[in-house]
């Protein structure tokens, strides 16, 4: 039996989309299924190795050394439909981020593509002043006209990036991101474990985990955990990534004074062990298509802090706190305080399951899906 092959759109780094992607490909049943991943740049990535190991190569269409949009998108579309003719690809999966991404799915219409599924992954996009996102709306009048398929992350993501016939007629599935919800079991030896490990013992850890962009606001996450380290002062703030602002928020720490407390613990694929060690996570992010990693810190029975425009469907245990970014910093660094002397940790991997974010479930609903099969809530 000949197997299905599918082409996703994702960046191969560090971040939550990727994750996702990998983890769907380790699960999903690799007799019938094939991943490929379309990337735009020619350069070792931190999730190479990951997706090698499953046999699943990078197709490469390298636009990195363009510096002018137009060309670059040009070059990004033709590049594209090359690939995916001369691939003979019948299935592509966008995993997308702003409107912008329709440029793909128009690339792999153009190349004959039978089916082409746009995932939105996002509710917001940061507004710099770009040609890009000048464009936006037109590239959102191409979507119905190049897209079979759409799913969205949440009700939030589907709004923001569909076009309204498409969210009024509820002409999308809805597919939280799921997660491996063993891996993310509370253990009280793996904490202490883990803890004594990395010196962390007689510690008060802060925790946050995303790339060094504006979308997760760090800037904001120092002002807050300088506030706690008034009112605790054996507290440390672990940061998880890399980014483009990583630098200056470097340069931010050192201002401040508390250089001593903040980790900068780069990109790892030990994440559920961290976030054993960890006391609170917090996640003040300017926007978020839903905000997986609020999912598995819950799942760890982290107390977790987040910002109001998470949208509603990572309300999922009593281990969330949402607040308005609105509030000052200081009020933030009280409240986080006050809630992680309240949590008291324990499983929740049930409450996680059954809130849909079983990365189990979210493979069969795609297994259906590239299948053309009817794909339904209990699918």
């Amino acid at each position: 039996m000949q197997k299905i092959r599918i082409v996703h759109t994702i960046p191969m780094g560090a971040g939550g989309i990727s994750n996702l992607t990998l983890t769907i490909n380790e699960k999903i049943d690799r007799k019938k299924y094939e991943f490929d991943y379309l990337v735009f740049r020619n350069q070792k990535e931190f999730c190479d190795e990951r997706a090698t190991k499953l046999g699943s190569p990078k197709l490469i269409v390298d636009v990195s050394t363009i510096k002018n949009p137009i060309i670059k998108g040009i070059k990004k579309i033709s590049g594209t439909v090359h690939l995916l003719h001369d691939e003979n690809i019948e299935i592509v999966h966008i995993d997308a981020s702003t409107p912008y991404d329709v440029i793909l799915a128009l690339a792999a219409k153009m190349a004959g593509v039978s089916q082409i599924i746009f995932h939105a992954h996002n509710d917001n996009y940061e507004r710099k002043l770009t040609l890009r996102n000048i464009m936006q709306p037109i590239f959102r009048v191409i979507i119905p006209f190049v897209v079979t398929d759409y799913i969205a992350i949440s009700e939030q993501a589907a709004r923001f990036l569909f076009p309204k016939a498409v969210v009024k007629g509820k002409r999308y599935y809805l597919f939280k991101n799921g997660i491996d919800v063993y891996k993310y079991v509370f253990n009280p030896k793996t904490r202490d474990i883990i803890r004594k490990k990395y010196n962390l013992e007689d510690k008060f850890v802060v925790g946050h985990i995303g790339r060094f962009v504006y979308q997760k606001n760090h800037e904001f996450l120092i002002d807050v955990f300088y506030n706690i380290v008034k009112r605790k002062k054996n507290a440390v703030l672990l940061l998880v990534g890399i980014g483009e602002l990583q630098e200056k928020i470097k340069q931010k720490v050192v201002e401040l004074g508390i250089e001593n407390k903040v980790i900068f613990w780069g990109v790892t694929e030990d994440v559920p062990d961290l976030l054993q060690a960890m006391d609170c996570f917090i996640f003040p992010s300017n926007y978020e298509g839903l905000g997986m990693v609020a999912i598995e810190a819950q799942c760890a029975g982290l107390p977790t802090i987040v910002s109001d425009v998470l949208p509603d469907e990572v309300n999922i245990t009593e281990c969330l706190k949402r607040i308005s970014l609105s509030e000052s910093a200081e009020e933030w660094a009280k409240i986080c305080m006050e809630f992680a002397d309240k949590i008291d940790r324990e499983d929740q991997t049930y409450k996680v399951r059954q809130s849909g974010y079983d990365i189990n479930d979210v493979v069969k609903k795609l297994e259906r899906l590239y299948s053309g099969k009817e794909v339904s809530d209990e699918s």
